[in-house]
């Protein structure tokens, strides 16, 4: 993944390089590490919306999330891009928890640890409980 996201990097260079022109090549740079930056994060964040829909009908017939997650990813999606649907766009596999009060997809983000500050989560269907009914 590494080569396809500096390959992705030179592409926009050369694109920001074009539009801007070659005097404004500092702002051009800033402005291709951004685009760099944020690439994967919205790419990431759009396949898990993707996923939610049919993520939210597994967990209403099934009571629960996959067990393994990515593998049931892989067997129901697939990705234009020939990545694994069960992989972000970070390398990491996507994970499935319960919230508090929701069923929680997960990225762990640029870092690739979950539970800090730059995961990406996206809320499934809300935890009924039971006392409510």
């Amino acid at each position: 993944m590494r080569r396809r996201r500096s390959k992705l990097g030179k592409i926009v260079t050369f694109v920001v390089f074009t539009v801007l022109g070659y005097q404004y090549q500092d702002i051009a740079l800033k402005h291709a590490q951004v685009l760099y930056d944020v690439y994967p994060l919205m790419q990431t964040y759009l396949e898990m919306t993707s996923y939610s829909s049919r993520l939210n009908s597994y967990i209403s017939e099934n009571g629960e999330m996959p067990f393994d997650l990515p593998e049931w990813l892989n067997q129901n999606f697939t990705v234009k891009t020939g990545k694994e649907p069960g992989v972000d766009y970070f390398d990491t596999p996507y994970e499935g928890s319960e919230d508090e009060e929701d069923y929680v997809l997960r990225s762990c983000g640029r870092d690739t640890y979950c539970e800090t500050e730059d995961d990406l989560k996206v809320a499934l269907l809300r935890i009924e409980d039971e006392s409510d009914f």
